[in-house]
């Protein structure tokens, strides 16, 4: 069970250390050019036995906190809006983005997350940003291969996918992955984000109790309403879905149905996990960011 978004927001940390501290929530994936990214961070490296994913951002959906790249925005100027940060919306990265600029920024992301000393476990990406053309799939897949970090992929494409390119590298992309020895999930349950809050209980409940065998990743988004700072997007969501996850009945839930916990980190061999350790340096032929270990300026 993986929650996504920390480094969003102070509501979205405290939240997602939350559902790990409770036992049901799994995994947390991180958005390094978040606002609060350094304050999740000094967790993550405190508390290694969880596990932490990098969350690759090329959007930013909080206008009120807004993010931009963690590379100097003039040496990546297709990927931001006129003020310097993301483009709010998916459509306009998907028109906008050059190849070779997305390439930097998301390696700039990875090595960051490892140079701030985080045990890195795997990948995903921010409102299914790479999703949106043939060639950024293609760059997710890559990306996991050279890092030997798992990627959020299915062994086919979903079905919400519905461009016909983007299916065709979807799957190129999971059979790449699948080559390089890295793990596939049998299914993605991420349709919870709509729910309304009175609803979200049962809603997440049926879930739980309608997992078939295999490997699953169920994503949440957790966030509190009554934390300071800048509020995530729909936080009365967020806070329903935390509040019922970081319960006694969930936990008894996943005790009922017999579902085995597992992370990102456990599928991953002792030797691949100790490469995936450390930052690309600049020599490496993957690492052709400007500086490996530039934090975003908006978090100093």
């Amino acid at each position: 069970m993986s929650t996504d978004d920390a480094g969003m927001c102070e509501s979205v940390n405290a939240a997602s250390i939350a559902g790990l501290e409770s036992g049901v929530v799994t995994s947390t994936s991180i958005i390094v050019p978040g606002p609060t990214f350094r304050q999740f961070a000094a967790y993550a490296v405190a508390h290694p036995e969880f596990d932490y994913g990098v969350h690759l951002a090329l959007t930013c959906d909080v206008p009120e906190g807004p993010w931009g790249p963690v590379l100097l925005a003039a040496d990546v100027p297709t990927l931001v809006d006129k003020s310097g940060h993301f483009w709010p919306t998916t459509d306009e990265v998907a028109r906008h983005a050059k190849l070779e600029e997305v390439e930097r920024e998301l390696r700039a992301q990875i090595d960051a997350a490892l140079a701030s000393g985080i045990r890195i476990t795997h990948l995903d990406h921010h409102m299914f940003v790479l999703h949106c053309r043939p060639d950024l799939v293609e760059l997710y897949a890559m990306l996991a291969i050279d890092y030997g970090l798992p990627a959020r992929l299915l062994s086919a494409p979903p079905d919400r996918l519905t461009d016909e390119a983007v299916r065709r590298a979807y799957q190129g992309a999971a059979d790449r992955v699948a080559r390089a020895g890295l793990p596939l999930l049998d299914a993605v349950l991420d349709d919870n984000y709509a729910v309304e809050p009175e609803r979200k209980r049962a809603f997440h409940l049926e879930s739980l109790r309608r997992l078939r065998p295999g490997l699953n990743e169920l994503v949440i988004h957790c966030a509190f309403a009554d934390a300071r700072g800048v509020p995530p997007p729909h936080v009365d969501r967020r806070d329903a879905e935390t509040r019922f996850l970081v319960s006694v009945e969930a936990r008894e839930e996943l005790r009922r149905q017999r579902i085995r916990q597992t992370t990102w980190g456990d599928l991953l061999s002792p030797d691949r996990a100790a490469r995936t350790r450390q930052p690309r340096s600049a020599g490496d032929r993957r690492g052709i960011i400007n500086d490996p270990q530039r934090v975003p300026a908006h978090d100093k």
